[in-house]
């Protein structure tokens, strides 16, 4: 069972199910969820087989009010959703690119904001915005490309498949301002990440420390321009940063977690049921 989806809403049928039928459960986030969603959470976790978390930070977190999971847990990743692009691309120089969804509390404002900062620092850079917009969200879109005409902002809104990850792969530096910092739960950027970016970002409580070495780091707008000012000047940083990304990626790769995966189903039939 993946936890929590879209699908189940406030439904207490997965709980129901999870009392009676012993399962793997894939917890998918437990810190960010109301406190309700979490008090739902023990009986799922009651006759879990086996708990899998996708990140440390989550599986930190539920251990220390339910850690009776201890031995029962694993740590598997989560995978890019964005397969390698099929063909040779080059990277896009003197261009910052957006990538995620078009909501509020995403950071879509704060790009906006740098692309105004590089209109009057910059001006031969351009800001490219890959995204979708996120049912809803239509007036919020339609604000920010009022807001930001007269800017050197490409939107790219709906690009699937291989367009999609073309796009990325031609990613030279990318901006996720996530207001929450970055995490291995974000999959943009384990998107990013994979296609060798280097990626200016914000630090949180859920930002793993492997990332340092793959990241920058900028708290505003204005700390990000001063890393892509700094990149230029000193484009061997960039290159560095771009092969860290790559490496950190690596954990990310579907055979990898496909393998993962297989393993501890292999594990829970091999053992005799409790």
């Amino acid at each position: 069972m993946q936890y929590p989806s879209t699908g189940y809403g406030w439904r207490l049928g997965p709980q129901a199910m999870a009392l009676f039928q012993p399962l793997v459960l894939t917890l998918h986030e437990a810190s960010q969820a109301h406190i309700l969603r979490r008090l739902s959470l023990y009986p799922l976790g009651m006759r879990a087989r086996r708990v899998i978390f996708t990140n440390e930070y989550e599986r930190a977190y539920v251990q220390r009010f339910a850690p009776w999971i201890t031995g029962r847990d694993t740590l598997i990743p989560i995978g890019s959703n964005v397969p390698p692009s099929l063909k040779s691309v080059t990277k896009l120089r003197h261009t910052l690119t957006y990538f995620g969804l078009i909501k509020r509390d995403k950071g879509i404002e704060q790009v906006i904001e740098l692309a105004k900062l590089l209109h009057k620092r910059a001006p031969h850079w351009r800001t490219r915005i890959i995204g979708r917009i996120l049912p809803g969200s239509e007036a919020l879109y339609q604000h920010l490309r009022t807001e930001s005409q007269g800017l050197a902002i490409d939107w790219q809104i709906g690009l699937q498949d291989e367009a999609l990850a073309t796009a990325l792969a031609a990613t030279d530096i990318a901006y996720l301002p996530f207001p929450d910092g970055a995490s291995e739960r974000r999959s943009s950027l384990i998107a990013l990440l994979t296609s060798g970016a280097t990626i200016i970002t914000t630090r949180g409580t859920h930002t793993p420390s492997q990332l340092n070495n793959a990241a920058l780091f900028a708290e505003s707008p204005s700390q990000a321009i001063a890393h892509i000012e700094s990149l230029e000047t000193f484009p061997e940083r960039k290159d560095l940063l771009s092969s860290a990304a790559q490496r950190y990626s690596q954990k990310f790769e579907w055979d990898s977690i496909a393998a993962e995966h297989i393993a501890v189903y292999r594990s829970i039939l091999s053992s005799p049921t409790p």
